[in-house]
């Protein structure tokens, strides 16, 4: 396998770029240098003694080294049992697997193409919470702040039981600081919840798709087709006008562009309506894990979306001067060119043992325990998988699951070795469960989404540095 430089080439209308793999480090290239560099993975000199001599210099200086990943080893492989034991961060309880709503693009909603559970008239019992709060808190002693979600289906639907559960939190996490967070569909938000949830001081999200039009099509209670923008809007502005100073430290919305007539209509939604002033607004697309034939939205959508990014690109190279262009997030601003997602050390090669930084190590970040005390390495896989079980409240955390999760690698590693995007791939367990096992056909689905936004990321990155944008964080690009 080694036999060629490890390194991808693009370019931009400024100029041309190679990314070495091993450096993880760009560099940008004269235009003979980038001609005989024409292909990943190989050299093709040309007879020009300054192309041969750039090339040999940079060469000096740690570039163009052939180094591939050989074997795939999670790096937290070996500290499992420990983490396991005293390391577990964040606790999901799913209190119900209810909702009073019947989302059209909800992953848990009949007919929505996911597979997954559907909602069901199912809630966790105390004796099933109060094994879970106590395997937490047995298993995270090492962990300085304890972390308490909890899911649903809507959770609020269960939230006198909420309050039982962070009320045995308090009085059972031994003077640790500990954390609640809550995701509601906002339809339950009633003088008796705004006040335990102000008490508790609850991260509250609330999912809230925007103009009534859009959020009607697609947010409707459940055995009707009634919409829920009236109630959710009425029951944010309460909120808002009792409890303002909490309101604007504790609450975010979850925004899913899903239909309607565009994504301009959702952010002059958000840009004219007072409620939301400072607030975070986080937007996404539907998931389109467990799911075969995902929505896919039309075109006008996606070019309205990707001119706001183009507006918040031109935003962060300070073009607008005077106007500041209404932000939904600041993460917004953030993810263009993925500063904070980039690695800022520099390695100067691969390890012969390593793993892409896709997975995180299932049930150690978020351990999610349903209603019927099953473990699973976060709340976004499927409960219909035994694949991604990670254990239960009866057996604990089974360490040979979860060391499997963490290494999915391991599906289709020689290829994954030869792949120029390794060090930029996000593709976790989630995205590779069949249900009933863990898939290379799947893992290998993602690939080509994954090479392309990390091509994006390069290309946004230097554009950005070239126009004098100024992190930081230590610079990837190389004069």
């Amino acid at each position: 396998m080694k036999s060629q430089p490890f390194f991808f080439l693009f370019q931009t209308s400024i100029g041309k770029y190679l990314y070495d793999v091993n450096m993880n480090k760009i560099l940008k290239l004269p235009e003979k240098v980038a001609d005989s560099l024409h292909r990943e993975d190989e050299i093709q000199y040309i007879d020009d003694a300054d192309v041969r001599s750039y090339i040999d210099n940079i060469k000096k200086i740690g570039f163009l080294k052939e180094n591939r990943v050989e074997i795939s080893k999670h790096p937290d492989t070996e500290y499992l049992a420990y983490y396991a034991d005293c390391g577990i961060e964040n606790l999901i309880l799913q209190v119900t697997q209810n909702c009073n709503l019947r989302c059209k693009y909800c992953v848990y909603s009949e007919g929505s193409g996911y597979k997954n559970r559907n909602h069901a008239n199912r809630k966790m019992t105390w004796d099933i919470a109060k094994k879970a709060m106590d395997f937490y808190i047995s298993h995270s002693v090492d962990v300085e702040t304890l972390y308490v979600s909890f899911y649903g289906g809507e959770p609020l639907l269960e939230y006198k039981f909420i309050e039982k559960c962070m009320n045995y939190m308090h009085e059972n996490s031994f003077h640790k600081r500990v954390s609640f967070n809550i995701t509601t569909n906002g339809t339950l938000l009633s003088d008796e919840i705004m006040k335990i949830l102000v008490k508790y001081q609850v991260t509250l999200i609330i999912s809230f798709d925007g103009p009534e039009e859009i959020q009607n099509s697609g947010r409707v209670f459940q055995n009707s087709n009634i919409g829920s923008f009236q109630c959710i809007l009425k029951n944010m502005r309460c909120f808002q006008e009792k409890y303002n100073d909490y309101w604007k430290k504790y609450v975010s919305i979850n925004t899913v562009l899903y239909a309607g007539a565009g994504f301009r209509m959702i952010y002059d939604f958000f840009k004219d309506q007072e409620l939301f002033d400072g607030m975070r607004i986080v937007m996404n697309f539907p998931s389109t894990t467990y799911n075969d034939s995902p929505k896919i939205m039309e075109e006008q959508y996606y070019n309205e979306w990707y001119y706001y990014n183009f507006i918040l690109f031109l935003y962060k190279i300070r073009w607008f001067k005077h106007l500041k262009p209404y932000i939904c997030s600041p993460l917004d601003i953030k993810r263009i060119g993925f500063f904070e997602n980039l690695p800022v050390t520099v390695s100067q090669k691969l390890a012969v043992q390593n793993h892409h930084g896709g997975p995180c190590i299932p049930g150690i970040f978020r351990l999610f325990v349903n209603v019927e005390g099953k473990f699973y390495p976060c709340e976004r896989v499927s409960e219909c998988s035994d694949a991604s079980c990670i254990g239960s409240l009866e057996t604990g955390l089974d360490l040979q699951r979860m060391e499997i999760c963490l290494n999915i690698e391991r599906l289709s590693e020689e290829l994954c070795h030869k792949c120029w995007a390794y060090r930029f791939c996000n593709v976790c367990v989630a995205k590779v469960d069949d249900l009933g096992k863990l898939s290379s056909r799947n893992l290998l689905k993602q690939c080509q989404s994954v090479r392309h936004a990390a091509e994006t990321t390069l290309k946004e990155y230097v554009v950005l540095k070239e126009l004098g944008y100024d992190t930081d964080a230590e610079s990837l690009l190389e004069d």
